[in-house]
């Protein structure tokens, strides 16, 4: 699919001119965009027939949240067998971990590419 932009405004009619949409040639930038065909969704009754589809990375942040969990309960326990070094390390990877969840919470889900084109 090719759209093409000009004046922060998606130049949508394919019979119209530039004068038309009122583009002046001098110091005009014209953004070209091209993007592969939108798949088509299959009707509901297609879906019926597709069979079952589990999306695997809704679970990557329970699973590495459990993770993190064992490891710090082994820390407790077993702190014999963890130096400085891996409780710092173990501490950093909690942090960024902590740090992702939060972004991922606040972020609300997918966001758009291009959110000024439809």
């Amino acid at each position: 699919m090719v759209r093409f932009i000009a004046g922060g405004q998606e130049l949508k009619d394919e019979t119209s001119t530039l004068r038309s949409h009122r583009i002046s040639f001098s110091g005009a930038v014209l953004h070209c965009l091209v993007t592969p065909a939108r798949a088509v969704t299959p009707q509901a009754d297609d879906r019926q027939n597709v069979g079952f589809h589990f999306d695997v990375s809704l679970l990557m942040f329970p699973l590495f949240g459990t993770l993190l969990v064992a490891l710090w309960y082994a820390r407790v326990v077993y702190r014999g067998y963890f130096n400085g070094t891996s409780t710092f390390s173990l501490l950093a990877i909690s942090f960024l971990y902590v740090v992702a969840l939060l972004a991922s919470l606040r972020g609300g889900g997918h966001v758009d590419q291009h959110p000024h084109i439809e």
